[in-house]
């Protein structure tokens, strides 16, 4: 054993029979323990039966908590810090005098959380998931004769071998596979053992090279300071150094160490974490791309750098000293003083210059001959090349580095260069670091001339580089449209996608390039629309949210669809977020303006407000103000529409009648009211609203007195004046005057519904007069915007204003006539939603329903009256397109829904056109 221990120069290094010996100690634990378990479970079964029965989890779980300890405090398992051994991160560059420097055990060594539970793993989860399936081998018979097996076996397990069921099948596969399984596993192991014992592997078990440590024999570096107490001979004590108090002066050192030596540790540190981080982002991207660009990277990216390479940076250290020797041998001989210490500084530094090698001079040389304009100079350059061109094998480097000066010279001195060459230029070289042709390098830089000579010499257009772009996405990336032109009439493919799903037309809309854009869409035949099934790359999308705002309109004319993105963010969520205010005017009018996104189900005036971008949130609040003056209260003194519900019909409407007036023949006496009969139709539940009812409209005036008047224009005006920009008392005395006064006495033969139309009386005195058994639906004209352009309307009241000035005058009618006499049935109704809504959550006391024209323009139109100005018609309602609860079915439907109103007065024949 001794022997085996010496062989090789690594004294650390443990042997084989040490290792084995370690891995035994932990085998020979679990009998040992499942024996002392069982011996004490028959003096006290209740309590550790069970835990015998589940021997194998309950020794694991012990074994978790110990080996985690000794992991995480030790660097090592238990066993292995037993026999003197401890697991070491393996470095990628043995420092052997870095750590004889600094005593003790360099922080690169300790085990980091990842390997610590990697290491668990297999310490403890692979050996217990080998120990179940020994078990359940040896329960299905296995290692045993066949005929000591037909003898022994039990019903149970017959059943179990002759199942012929899934599960049968696969205990009886697993039983003639696991002895082939298990017989692999440990040859496996055996040939790691071979090899580690002949110097062929660095650790004795393959798992620990995944894990990325090893195990070594602890060093004079791990019982530094750590025994020195316990072997002190008593009478000799105080001539022993106290290590716990040299501990502390180094502690105290190290925290005041200089900044300059801190930030240089720190550095250091920074150093390492971003080489490991190359080295893990290079693995993912080849796993993720299969490719294999991580060790090309690293040897001409990272390797080469001096930070990455620690040889290097030790030699450079050396270097420096040597300098500093050599300046302070110098110094020691000459005076410096006056303008000979520069100059001699200088010659030294000159001197001892390296070389930038035959590739940066005969660059450099390129280029101090094209700014000086040195024709003969530029063909000293070309024939060097053709020289170093037969010197050196590596002629990618130099192809790339002609290419480079050719596209960087004026037009002039890069023909002289081409024709200068004596073998002809490779058109066809490919980098072998980004697989970029010729052909990308003249996109990128936007040379016309080169993109015809690459063109010509038979370039692959379509050949992608290491990223999956062609010339193409370089050309719209950079914004070189004539660029992009050029390719298009060659034929490239204009919608080819890069390894990130970016097509042309994504790049040239990301970075806002109009002219690139308009020659993809109208000579590239591009769509507009996203190169990917979801919304995520959508050129719309992008555009909005970068603020591009041609691009935007650019795509809207070419009829570019407003998706969602995977967050369900259409492209006004994503430029109301960015504040790109013209952008959000015109996406106004595609789908997705006003909608909620699909996790926070906010609407782009959300997000805007959210990000505080004012100049994107432009809405108008409408404000309910409370109704006061009436105390309103379910079963008070004034009675609620529904205390008493009756099964009821739906109110069908003749087509001889007039809609917006309630002109609905329900019987031959009262031809003009609005009926809802007991009997027929289908059966719902419409309160106590049956019964026929006369149709009034109701108007306001400037000093908010609610009046009887069915037209916009007052009769008998020099000037267009409505109803709102008069007073009551003008408003009375224009109506004698005109003759628009009637006398609502109750006399035989008055028939009210023909007599209303034309009335103008005051609100008051119209409930007042007329008897309490006639119903009546208020029909609340108030002027929508449209209307009062269209009319020239003076004056529009305030909506609170408005609707309270029509409550109080109902309200106050009915308490008067409290106990005199029977209550009216009174609805309210209006063209105007803010009036419905303003209505209903101001009383509870009285029906409100919202009357939609359906974007019908004939609707509510008198065929007798030629005139325009009466509120129901298509004029008070103002344009169809003003608002869509105006003008939709559905849309109606909603906003009663929303607004918890009775229900919607629509057009019966539109329905029935439909049917």
């Amino acid at each position: 054993m001794e022997f085996f221990n010496d062989i090789g120069a690594d004294p650390l290094k443990p042997s084989l029979f040490e290792l084995v010996a370690q891995e035994q100690l932990k085998d020979l634990l679990q009998p040992a323990l499942k024996y002392v378990l069982a011996v004490f479970a028959q003096r006290y079964p209740r309590y550790l039966l069970r835990l015998v029965n589940r021997h194998e989890e309950f020794y694991a779980l012990i074994m978790l908590v110990v080996e985690r300890h000794y992991l995480t405090k030790h660097n090592a398992s238990f066993s292995e810090n037993f026999y003197g051994l401890k697991r070491r991160r393996r470095p990628y560059i043995e420092t052997e005098r870095t750590k004889a420097a600094v005593g003790q055990v360099p922080a690169g060594d300790k085990l980091r959380s990842s390997e610590v539970w990697k290491s668990l793993v297999f310490l403890i989860g692979i050996p217990y998931v080998r120990a179940k399936m020994q078990d359940y081998f040896e329960e299905l018979g296995g290692g045993i004769s066949s005929d000591v097996m037909e003898e022994s076996m039990d019903t149970r397990q017959i059943q179990m071998l002759t199942d012929q069921s899934l599960r049968g099948r696969f205990r009886r596969a697993f039983k003639r596979l696991y002895p082939w399984l298990n017989m692999s596993f440990e040859g496996w192991l055996l040939i790691y053992n071979i090899s580690y014992l002949f110097n062929q592997t660095p650790a004795y078990r393959p798992w620990l090279n995944w894990i990325g440590v090893d195990l070594r024999r602890l060093g004079i570096e791990d019982f530094f300071g750590k025994r020195i107490q316990a072997q002190q001979i008593p009478g000799w004590s105080t001539y022993y150094l106290d290590y716990k108090f040299l501990k502390k002066i180094i502690s105290s050192l190290a925290a005041n160490r200089p900044a300059s030596e801190a930030a240089a540790l720190a550095l250091g540190q920074f150093v390492e974490i971003n080489a490991e981080g190359f080295r893990k982002i290079l693995k993912k991207y080849d796993k993720r791309s299969t490719s294999t660009t991580k060790e090309l990277y690293l040897a001409r990216q990272v390797d080469v750098q001096p930070v990455f390479n620690r040889q290097l940076i030790s030699e450079l250290a050396n270097t420096v000293a040597t300098c500093l020797l050599d300046i302070t041998d110098l110094s020691s001989g000459l005076n410096f003083e006056g303008p000979n210490a520069n100059d001699i500084f200088t010659q030294q530094l000159l001197t001892e210059r390296p070389s930038l090698g035959p590739f940066g001079d005969l660059e450099s040389g390129f280029y101090k001959a094209i700014a000086a304009g040195d024709s003969a100079a530029i063909k000293d350059c070309v024939q060097s090349t053709d020289v170093l061109r037969q010197q050196n094998e590596s002629n990618g480097n130099l192809t790339r580095m002609l290419w480079n000066v050719i596209i960087e010279a004026p037009p002039s001195f890069a023909d002289l260069i081409l024709t200068s060459l004596s073998p002809p230029f490779d058109y066809h070289f490919v980098d072998d670091i980004n697989g970029r042709t010729c052909l990308h390098g003249a996109a990128i830089a936007g040379a016309q001339r080169l993109v015809d000579l690459c063109l010509q010499n038979g370039v692959p257009i379509d050949k992608p580089d290491l990223y999956g772009r062609t010339a193409l996405h370089y050309a719209a990336m950079k914004g070189h449209a004539e660029v992009c032109r050029q390719l298009l009439k060659a034929h490239v493919p204009p919608n080819s996608l890069d390894r990130d799903n970016y097509s042309p037309l994504v790049y040239a809309t990301v970075k806002g390039n109009v002219s690139c854009v308009r020659v993809l869409l109208e000579e590239g035949g591009v769509s507009a629309q996203s190169p990917t099934a979801s919304g995520d790359l959508s050129p719309l999308s992008l555009a909005a949210e970068a603020g591009h705002v041609e691009v935007v309109a650019l795509l809207l004319e070419h009829k570019a669809a407003s998706l969602p993105n995977t967050n369900g963010e259409y492209p006004m969520h994503l430029a109301a977020q960015r504040g790109h205010v013209d952008v959000c005017r015109l996406l106004l009018s595609i789908e997705g303006w006003d909608k909620p996104d699909k996790y926070h189900e906010w609407t782009p005036l959300f997000h805007a407000a959210r990000h505080g971008h004012v100049e994107c949130v432009d809405f108008q609040i409408s404000v309910v103000q409370p109704f006061e003056g009436v105390t309103l209260e379910v079963g008070g003194d004034v009675e609620t529409y529904w205390k008493s519900t009756e099964i009821t019909s739906v109110a069908s409407f003749g087509s001889s009648g007039q809609m917006h007036r309630l002109d609905i023949p329900s019987s031959s006496n009262t031809s003009p009211a609005f009926m809802i009969s007991r009997s027929g139709g289908l059966p719902l539940t419409q309160s106590s609203l049956y019964g026929s009812y006369l149709h009034v409209v109701v108007q306001v005036t400037r000093d908010l007195h609610p009046v009887v008047y069915s037209d916009w224009l007052l009769p008998g005006t020099a000037s267009e004046l409505g109803v709102a920009d008069v007073t009551l008392e003008q408003f009375e005395a224009l109506a004698r005057t005109s003759g628009g006064f009637c006398d609502l006495t109750p006399a035989s033969g008055r028939d009210y519904a023909q007599l209303l139309p034309t009335c103008m009386v005051s609100l008051e005195y119209l409930l007042m007069t007329i008897p309490t058994s006639y119903d009546v639906v208020l029909e609340l004209a108030y002027p929508a915007a449209g209307t009062i352009d269209q009319l020239n309307l003076g004056r529009r009241l305030n909506l609170n204003a408005f609707v309270d000035s029509v409550l109080r005058a109902k309200y106050g009618v009915s308490a008067a006539a409290i106990g005199t006499e029977s209550r009216r049935k009174v609805a309210f109704l209006s063209f105007s939603p803010d009036v419905c809504a303003a209505l209903n959550w101001k009383q509870p006391n009285y029906p409100v329903f919202f009357a939609s024209s359906c974007g019908n323009d004939s609707f509510g139109d008198d065929a007798d009256d030629g005139s325009s100005s009466n509120p129901t018609s298509k004029t008070a309602r103002g344009s169809a397109g003003d608002d869509l609860r105006t003008c939709s079915i559905g849309s109606a439907v909603e906003f009663a829904k929303s607004n918890n109103l009775l229900g919607v007065f629509i057009d019966a024949e539109l329905l029935v056109s439909f049917v």
